[in-house]
């Protein structure tokens, strides 16, 4: 093929620009370091104020070193003394944060990760690994201690999901390992630690605070803060909020029954709707099962799930609560919930459910399968896979006359669903 002068010179002008571009590119790292004090290495080279910190860099630091990398999407990575961390993956991509890839790693050590914009959008997409555990986010600022064979993590706000590492819940993968094994810790419960040690099957909860983090490493007085650099509430303080397109039934209370052995609502205030539940409080009389978009399910601490005798049941949907959010626009709309199914095969163990979502003109029709544990305990398959678009986390009531489960599902390339539903028989 022939080309004239002119194009052969605008291809090649093309071609240099998109590898200067690259370059460029690569240069500038996925985080920078904005504060260090006494011995912290960046690779092999002793960390300076303005250094980047490229994909794949070890950072360290030694018995009296601090330092704070602030990434490209405005967020931190801060170690602490004794610590080893990695910015495996920073791949952020802002026309698409589907496309967003991140994966951070610790090694050793006390690390404080506070959740950039571009984790904010992409959280399915972020991962922190410990040589024993995965930390997915749901826009949070968290802590992590850890060994070769044990990690503690705690939440100063937001919320984190941990698992173990395992066959199914590989350290090459990224977001959070959502299925049997794992627990979600909340900002609002102050005081717990989710514990994960090599061999375990499913973290576990402490109340010791010399275990935590912060009190094994303390951070220093001019170290970030998650709650004043984005407000407390950020994964939901949408500053554009449109109401108008549907109108949602509105729950007097955050409880099924009135001898339910479950507790759901809202726990934090979502589009402009009242918070209808303190988890703190629950805490002391139930179990928390499940959290996401501001929702939540709990259940009775008192009385034992038992699977019934007959090997199915099925339920109707009696309420619930739903919205819809654009993470590009930042405008969030209220979502009415219709023509539910849930079913339960108890012979094997699993559920399937759908719904329609509806906002205004637009129906969006979900479902998801997954596994009843020998808790009681509802799962949706992870990853989700089609059929399923939709993650479902939440239990059966301990009678087996009722079922409450949190959602989440991925609408389009921009707008994200979440909500939480109430079933009877």
């Amino acid at each position: 093929m022939l080309y004239k002068k002119g194009d052969v010179m605008k291809r090649w002008f093309v071609a240099v620009c998109a590898v200067l571009f690259s370059m460029c590119a690569a240069a500038e790292g996925g985080a920078r370091v904005v504060f260090a004090s006494g011995e912290v290495s960046v690779g092999a080279s002793p960390a300076v104020v303005g250094m980047t910190v490229a994909e794949g860099d070890v950072v360290r630091t030694g018995a009296d070193g601090h330092v704070y990398l602030k990434t490209i999407d405005e967020g931190f990575f801060i170690l602490r003394p004794g610590s080893v961390g990695r910015l495996e993956v920073y791949h952020v991509d802002v026309q698409e944060p589907l496309n967003t890839r991140i994966r951070l790693s610790v090694d050793a050590g006390v690390v404080r990760h506070i959740s950039g914009a571009a984790v904010t959008q992409a959280r399915q997409n972020f991962r922190l690994n410990t040589p024993v555990a995965a930390i997915g986010v749901k826009g949070t600022d968290f802590s992590v201690f850890t060994t070769e064979d044990v990690s503690r993590v705690i939440v100063h706000s937001g919320a984190v999901v941990v698992s173990p590492l395992s066959d199914s819940c590989a350290a090459s993968a990224y977001g959070p390992c959502a299925d049997e094994s794992s627990r979600e810790l909340l900002g609002v419960q102050a005081g717990l630690i989710l514990q994960v040690s090599r061999g375990q099957q499913a973290p576990q909860f402490l109340q010791d605070s010399s275990l935590s983090p912060d009190a094994l490493k303390p951070p220093r007085p001019e170290e970030p803060d998650g709650l004043e650099l984005h407000g407390e509430s950020r994964a939901h303080d949408l500053t554009r909020v449109d109401l108008s397109p549907a109108k949602i039934d509105s729950v007097d209370r955050a409880e099924g029954t009135a001898d339910s052995s479950l507790h759901w609502g809202r726990w934090e205030v979502v589009l402009g709707q009242d918070k209808e539940m303190s988890i703190v409080d629950l805490l002391e009389t139930h179990q928390l099962i499940a959290t996401g978009g501001g929702f939540a399910v709990l259940r009775e601490r008192e009385g034992t799930w038992r699977r019934p005798a007959q090997n199915s049941m099925s339920f109707a949907l009696q309420d619930g609560s739903a919205v819809i959010q654009n993470e590009q626009s930042g405008v969030g709309t209220l979502a009415s919930l219709q023509d539910g199914l849930f079913s339960v095969n108890f012979s094997n163990s699993t559920f399937s459910t759908s719904l329609r979502l509806v906002a205004g003109e637009e129906s969006f029709a979900l479902r998801a399968s997954g596994v009843v544990t020998p808790e009681g305990r509802l799962y949706s398959a992870a990853p989700v896979r089609l059929p399923s678009n939709m993650s479902v986390r939440g239990a059966l009531g301990t009678d087996n006359r009722d079922a409450a489960y949190v959602f989440q599902s991925r609408l389009d390339g921009a707008r994200v669903a979440a909500g939480v539903t109430y079933w009877t028989r």
